[in-house]
């Protein structure tokens, strides 16, 4: 009796511990987005004039769109399909709001995304986990929330497809709340969606903010069955500096699988004791790779005490509208537009090439085979990041032969801004092309699109008023129906959202 007190004692013990925690994590909340504020004023200042005229182009926008944005707060705090600040991880911005869609039980989804011993099972099982080995998701492995008691479609048939949605924001002011929208919208669709938060420059660097994506990736690949989602669904969807750092972290994760292989090969090199050397026999295997020896030292240091997952265990990647090249060009633009090389630098450590997902594709890092789907999303008057970002790593990933058609989609939608996936085309309503694409992808469909006849890998132009689209899925009927579920309402009279993409600074 002794003993089992003691342990009652110890686990309320824990639980107050973790009320705490959160509590303190609720109160960082409150305070961040004036400090997101403050910390992006503080990193322009030094472009002067420049800023203050995109910060009143910025102020005019959000005036124009203030009736939806003050509809979109109000749903965003108000619904119940919406379960905010689910923990990920351990730090303090690993969090992530889910977006539930009608009909999933989302009471019960709430209960265990709040459970307690849920948190403890996954912040266990994450990069932080005391073995230091980051646990392996998408080989049949189930953490946290998987396997939990769950009605609905996740026991019944293939459950709902999932998107996992990585915010930009300059790398400065990244916050899970900017995908409130798409969020909203995809979720009308059916989806089950995930917009994630992690940390930001100064809190921390790129280093740290794709280990916090690569996270909350193995998270939702762990408990996506737990919410209602195919496992074998979910896709992995970044804009801006978020599409940068999900594509770095798929880069990443194909090179530990890579390096995985290089391990095994070496290892029945030595022990079939063979005539040729154990280097040159893994180069063989893996297409003659210069030094692969030492790059798999050092991604191990890279990559060691991290969370880890199968890029193939995705669906697919969707990029839209993100920075992959980090050449001269890139960094002369962002200068023109107000981010000075010198701040871009100390976001990336000192080393753009390092953190380039163009680079790693080029010099041979990653393999083809590791990769799943990929589709890059570009709009053609984006005055944030040039659309010519997705060519050039589509072009390096048909340079490495990852799939061409066949797994390669890259688009650019006419008249389309920086933001208009995330918020113009939401506030708008009606049928949206960005939207479209990501449920053609989530169903496998857009990739059979662009090996249609007529149809291309890398010069696609669709009017971003949803002119020149193929109407009908060959993915069958659910994607079908998830296509009609997403013609809503305008948030914003349309005539208002025209102006706000006149004066749209980005």
């Amino acid at each position: 009796h002794a003993r089992a007190h003691r342990r009652r004692a110890a686990t309320m013990s824990r639980m107050g511990a973790w009320a705490l925690r959160e509590a303190a994590a609720r109160a960082r909340e409150i305070v961040l987005l004036p400090v997101l504020a403050v910390r992006l004023a503080v990193a322009v200042v030094p472009t002067g004039a420049l800023w203050l005229l995109k910060l009143a182009q910025l102020v005019a926008f959000a005036v124009l769109l203030l009736p939806g944005f003050l509809r979109i707060v109000v749903w965003y705090f108000a619904s119940p399909l919406v379960v905010r600040s689910v923990r990920y991880a351990r730090h303090p911005r690993n969090m992530l709001d889910l977006y539930l869609p009608q009909g999933a039980d989302a009471m019960e989804l709430k209960q265990h995304a709040r459970d307690p011993a849920v948190v403890a099972a996954v912040t266990d099982s994450d990069s932080g986990s005391d073995d230091g080995s980051g646990a392996d998701v998408g080989n049949g492995r189930e953490d946290g929330m998987a396997g939990k008691g769950r009605s609905g479609s996740a026991r019944e048939g293939r459950g709902r497809p999932m998107v996992v949605f990585v915010p930009g924001g300059v790398w400065i002011i990244g916050y899970k709340a900017w995908g409130a929208l798409l969020g909203r919208t995809l979720m009308c669709a059916g989806f089950v969606v995930a917009c994630v938060d992690y940390r930001n420059f100064p809190m921390g660097s790129v280093s740290a903010m794709e280990e916090d994506v690569t996270a909350a990736v193995s998270w939702a690949l762990r408990n996506a069955q737990a919410l209602g989602a195919d496992p074998s669904r979910v896709v992995l969807v970044g804009q801006s500096a978020g599409a940068h750092l999900s594509a770095l972290s798929v880069c990443r994760q194909a090179m530990r699988v890579r390096a995985e292989r290089h391990r095994a090969d070496v290892s029945h090199v030595r022990s079939a004791s063979s005539g040729s050397s154990p280097r040159a026999a893994v180069a063989d295997s893996d297409g003659g790779a210069p030094q692969l020896s030492e790059a798999v030292a050092e991604l191990d240091e890279h990559a060691a005490g991290r969370a880890a997952w199968r890029p193939r265990a995705l669906r697919a990647l969707v990029g839209v509208s993100g920075p992959y090249s980090l050449d001269d060009e890139l960094v002369r633009h962002f200068q023109e537009h107000g981010l000075h090389p010198k701040l871009l630098a100390r976001i990336m450590e000192g080393d753009l090439r390092a953190n380039c997902p163009c680079a790693l594709v080029r010099e041979g890092s990653v393999d083809a085979r590791d990769l799943p789907k990929i589709a890059l999303l570009q709009g053609s008057a984006d005055a944030s990041v040039p659309s010519d970002q997705c060519t050039k790593l589509a072009d390096a990933l048909e340079g490495v032969d990852a799939g061409g058609g066949d797994k390669l989609v890259c688009r650019v939608y006419k008249g389309a801004t920086h933001t208009s996936p995330i918020i113009e085309g939401p506030m708008s309503g009606g049928k949206d092309v960005l939207i479209e694409d990501i449920i053609r992808a989530a169903y496998g469909a857009l990739w059979e699109e662009s090996t249609a006849p007529g149809g291309g890998a890398g010069d696609i132009l669709h009017s971003a008023d949803g002119g020149a689209r193929i109407d009908a899925l060959s993915a069958g009927a659910e994607a079908e129906a998830a296509l009609a579920a997403v013609q809503a309402r305008p948030l914003c009279p349309r005539f208002l959202v025209y102006l706000a993409r006149r004066v749209m600074p980005f």
